[in-house]
């Protein structure tokens, strides 16, 4: 396997292969957002690094992209890749330098560093050399340029995160929808969780308010374009219909055993 020196001065590093994944990470336990995860050689190498942890992938969007910070810069930058997974400054991003280095990438010099020590507007980017930090013992990483810029970009157009997204928005305008009609039927089932489903659509589930482990899981389909627009569309078609012609695919019942439509 082809080796060459790293940029932070330490021991020459092996070729490692990257793979970027959008999804919600099985390392945290009830996850807010759908994030990217990581893996090299097929590890997730920066889920816990350091003394704490979890941690996890940032939002799609603000890792992937035409201008991806995953892709090397002149000059190099600090990049964050994982964090804490809240918006608390105090809390810990993992970060490293991304260099180009002619046919090869290299990831040097882990550090966690502060989350208001970002350098940007978006807090993907940290000074190369932070004063508050602590040296992380991720060994310097190297990728064959070619592949590497390969999987930034095949991520980043295949948008998967899109259809988390739409998950995410179809979820709050259901939520702010049923609010605002109180008394639309005689159950009082209320939108709780959101994803995609195999078949290109959605899946929600509601759980009714009054009676435990009562639910239902309903399958929807939206218009074609943005997240937005998809999640919209949905939420007026579903909340146009009445209850009992709901696409219901899965109904939940007080003994916890789910039953067939």
């Amino acid at each position: 396997m082809a080796e060459a020196a790293n940029i932070s001065g330490g021991p020459a590093a092996s070729v490692s292969r990257l793979e970027l994944r959008v999804g919600f990470p099985d390392n945290v336990p009830d996850p807010d957002f759908a994030g990217v995860q990581i893996l090299v050689d097929g590890q997730d190498l920066l889920a816990r690094p350091g003394r704490y942890g979890p941690y996890r992938g940032p939002w799609p969007p603000a890792l992937l992209g035409d201008q991806s910070p995953l892709l090397p810069a002149d000059p190099p930058r600090r990049i964050s890749l994982y964090f804490e997974g809240s918006i608390d400054p105090d809390d810990g991003n993992i970060t490293a330098i991304i260099s180009d280095a002619g046919r090869h990438v290299i990831w040097a010099d882990f550090r966690e560093c502060r989350a208001d020590a970002a350098i940007d507007q978006e807090g993907m980017v940290f000074d190369r050399h932070p004063t508050a930090s602590t040296s992380l013992s991720v060994p310097d990483l190297m990728f064959d340029r070619e592949r590497y810029v390969a999987e930034v970009r095949r991520v980043s157009a295949e948008r998967d995160w899109e259809r988390w997204q739409t998950a995410d928005l179809l979820l709050e305008y259901l939520a702010w929808a049923v609010r605002g009609r109180p008394g639309q039927s005689d159950e009082n089932f209320r939108p709780y969780w959101s994803e995609p489903s195999d078949d290109g659509g959605f899946l929600v589930t509601f759980w009714d308010e009054l009676v435990p482990r009562h639910g239902l899981v309903a399958s929807l389909n939206g218009d074609p374009g943005p997240p937005e627009q998809r999640a919209r569309s949905m939420t007026d078609a579903l909340l146009s219909t009445p209850m009992s012609r709901w696409p219901i695919v899965r109904r939940i019942e007080q003994s916890g055993e789910d039953a067939e439509s």
